[in-house]
């Protein structure tokens, strides 16, 4: 079941320049995601910027228990860079929201046009900087801006309870994630508060290299003053060299990252300084090849979990969606 929901809003937007594809429609760009027993909408949310109408995109799987008289849950999945909403979800993702109960909205990034001649492409951001009729503009800002637009249509759309509302990310939709934790997302044009969050790599703070190919840029993640404490389950693989686990230069020395440790910590700590300063629970070290425990029992009002996993690389595993869905439930 495809169905086409149509928002608008007033935002400025921005495209940054990468290669990409076109994808000829939404339809098509949802149809390549696995739904089992369940359903997928294909979803279209229009933004009025300062250069004109823009469209965004997004995928709703539905389980085949979907109730839209009930109050429902819903997770906010963002691919990583230089991907498109289907990336992740070959994952798992949709199996345990089938037998749990969850919708999920795949996002979609800004496209980049380089070599796309439409606004929805295979090659899709969620930061960086760039101009728009002159105008400098953070596309991070723009893409925070975007996921509340999504999360406030589906909260319309499918009757999600706002308490129950989930994010979920890998790389750089991991990043924007933590832009979105130590920011105040009630501030933003259609609030909300993510009940937790579960992320894969991403930067809380780089540093991109000009004399090796990067942009210069000093990429931190800044905190507003109407931030709030939120759950994290956060994962690293030690063999990743896109986002190193122990920091310094990725794989072709474009930049430098802060290490997962750094990440562990700077959560941690504006958790406590937001007003949930409890006894954290311990790191996890994921088995060669396999996945932690059961995520079972929490303490504190947001706690922050760590999962360090031996032989993983940049990549999403499907033996962390289980863990994902745990962590969620139980929060």
């Amino acid at each position: 079941m495809f169905r086409f929901v149509l928002i608008f809003s007033l935002l400025i937007s921005v495209v940054p320049a990468a290669r990409a594809q076109q994808i000829p429609t939404v339809t098509d760009l949802c149809s390549g995601i696995p739904v089992g027993a369940g359903s997928i909408d294909a979803v279209t949310l229009t933004q009025i910027t300062d250069g004109g109408m823009v469209n965004r995109y997004a995928c709703t799987f539905q389980p085949s228990t979907f109730n839209p008289a009930a109050a429902n849950k819903l997770v906010v999945v963002l691919h990583g860079g230089n991907g498109n909403a289907t990336t992740l979800s070959g994952k798992g993702l949709q199996v345990e929201a089938e037998a749990r109960g969850y919708l999920i909205s795949f996002a979609q990034g800004w496209p980049h046009p380089t070599t796309c001649p439409s606004d929805l492409c295979t090659v899709n951001g969620w930061d960086g900087g760039d101009t728009i009729n002159g105008v400098d503009v953070d596309v991070a800002e723009i893409n925070q801006a975007f996921i509340s637009i999504l999360v406030d249509a589906a909260v319309g759309d499918y009757n999600i309870d706002p308490s129950e509302v989930y994010l979920a990310g890998f790389s750089g939709g991991a990043k924007l994630i933590y832009r979105l934790m130590a920011g105040d997302t009630q501030a933003l044009l259609h609030p909300f508060q993510p009940a937790a969050v579960a992320t894969m790599a991403g930067s809380v703070m780089s540093v991109d290299v000009p004399a090796n190919g990067g942009s210069g840029e000093v990429n931190a993640i800044h905190v507003g003053a109407g931030a709030r404490p939120v759950p994290a389950l956060v994962m690293q693989g030690l063999q990743d060299d896109r986002v190193p686990f122990y920091g310094g230069f990725n794989h072709n020395q474009s930049k430098v990252d802060s290490s997962f440790f750094e990440k562990i910590d700077l959560i941690r700590s504006l958790n406590a300084a937001f007003g949930a300063a409890v006894q954290q629970p311990p790191q996890w070290v994921a088995p060669l090849g396999g996945r932690p425990a059961q995520v079972k029992e929490f303490s504190g009002l947001a706690p922050v979990v760590s999962v360090a996993a031996q032989q993983l690389d940049h990549q999403w595993p499907t033996w962390y969606a289980p863990l994902v869905f745990d962590f969620f439930d139980a929060m």
